[in-house]
């Protein structure tokens, strides 16, 4: 006869020290001389009791009882063929090698409800998925790059289709790999902020809210006490990060961002547009007076590395400015305050956000530099999961958010 299984094993590896891993394997009857069917799929995983045996081991264990065994390695699938001639071995009551051979290895029938990979293998890859890197999803989940990749190359195989893109600096998703992180990220998003209401027991006082250091230093935190006097109940949770890929963090209901108004499974509405121009402090610009937006490329320019691509830098301005240059000079910053701060220092130009510098404009601090002036190829965008009802205090902020947004628009 002939049976098909997929196993879905946990084996203990051979040091203590090391973490468990995953893999699935395929187990098939191969028959002397009769016709084959394959029998409904099941799934099983093994017992505690033989966690700490090898593969080695049970193929030694199984010959010992009169199974004739071989393994294969098919399209990434491994296969453990064995014969029936010794059918009914030892136990009568077992007939068929497939049943003889769940037997030996005291393997477990479970079921599982939904049709799905291991969710530890889900939590690998999102976390891969949300990281861009084997690496850094190790290091989260406290386990080796190793076994990150034993659990990307399993849910793989199980799926049929390759989740990412193997790149020489790192690894990029494929637009499987991009629909199926959408969904985890969301779908664990929301069975997170269901336990920790379940475990705060009041879901109204308390919300997060997202968004860039650049946007938060200068935009929304000076504007936060206004939110705080009326809403006195309500406590926020700021997430500042540049890296959009955290904001799709459990905790977080509502975001703040720069872009083109399109993030998979958010709804995004419009605050208000961006405009651009290079910035300096007053001393510079006295010593610069003469300065014409086509001899930028020849001043100490100030640039950002921002982590989110959106965001234009020096050599984008110039670009759309029509501006001949070739390699600028200047010094570079990770955080768009810290050039700010030392454009107001003197030490060069600086792109300007208009609704990012404004109040340091109208304080002195800084000044405009020539007379470019280019709209921001983006737009700041308030957003949230468009299939995740909105906590009360969440929606409280929303509003005064909107609130917010529309002065904005009128100054």
């Amino acid at each position: 006869m002939f049976g098909s299984y997929p196993l879905n094993c946990r084996q203990r590896p051979v040091t203590s020290c090391q973490k468990k891993s995953h893999m699935t394997v395929e187990l098939q009857a191969v028959p002397t001389g009769t016709p084959t069917f394959t029998w409904p799929s099941r799934r099983f995983i093994v017992s505690r009791r033989i966690l700490r045996w090898n593969w080695r081991a049970i193929f030694l264990m199984l010959n010992a009882n009169g199974w004739a065994l071989d393994i294969t390695n098919r399209n990434a699938v491994y296969y453990l063929i064995f014969s029936d001639q010794f059918r009914n071995f030892g136990d009568p009551c077992l007939g068929d090698p497939a049943t003889r051979l769940l037997k030996c290895l005291e393997i477990e029938m479970v079921r599982r409800y939904y049709d799905l990979p291991s969710l530890t293998a889900l939590a690998v890859f999102e976390a891969s998925a949300r990281h861009l890197s084997f690496k850094l999803a190790a290091a989260e989940l406290n386990v080796t790059p190793g076994a990150v990749s034993r659990q990307i190359k399993a849910i793989e195989d199980e799926l049929g289709v390759p989740l990412f893109t193997r790149l020489g600096t790192g690894v990029a998703l494929t637009s499987a790999g991009e629909d199926l992180y959408g969904v985890l990220a969301s779908g664990f998003s929301r069975a997170a902020d269901i336990v920790r209401n379940v475990k705060r027991g009041d879901r109204s006082k308390n919300v997060t809210l997202a968004c860039t250091d650049a946007f938060a230093s200068t935009w929304l935190i000076p504007r936060m006490p206004d939110f705080w006097t009326r809403y006195q109940d309500i406590a926020v949770d700021h997430l500042i990060s540049d890296n959009p890929r955290d904001y799709l963090r459990a905790e977080v209901e509502l975001r703040i961002r720069y872009g083109f108004g399109s993030w998979s499974n958010e709804r995004a509405e419009l605050l208000f547009d961006e405009t651009i121009y290079p910035v300096c402090g007053p001393g510079f610009a006295s010593r610069h007076r003469d300065a014409t937006a086509e001899s930028l490329a020849d001043l100490p320019l100030l640039h950002v590395d921002w982590v989110d691509p959106d965001w234009a830098g020096w050599d984008e301005v110039l670009r759309r400015a029509g501006v001949p240059h070739g390699s600028t000079r200047g010094r570079r910053f990770g955080k768009f305050f810290v050039a700010l701060q030392a454009a107001q220092a003197d030490q060069g130009v600086a792109v300007g956000w208009h609704r990012l510098v404004k109040a340091q404009i109208d304080e002195g601090k800084l000044v405009r530099l020539t007379d470019l002036e280019l709209p921001a190829p983006g737009s700041y965008y308030l957003t949230w999961y468009e299939n995740r009802t909105l906590s009360p205090a969440a929606e409280s902020l929303r509003s005064w958010i909107r609130e917010a947004a529309a002065h904005e628009r009128e100054s």
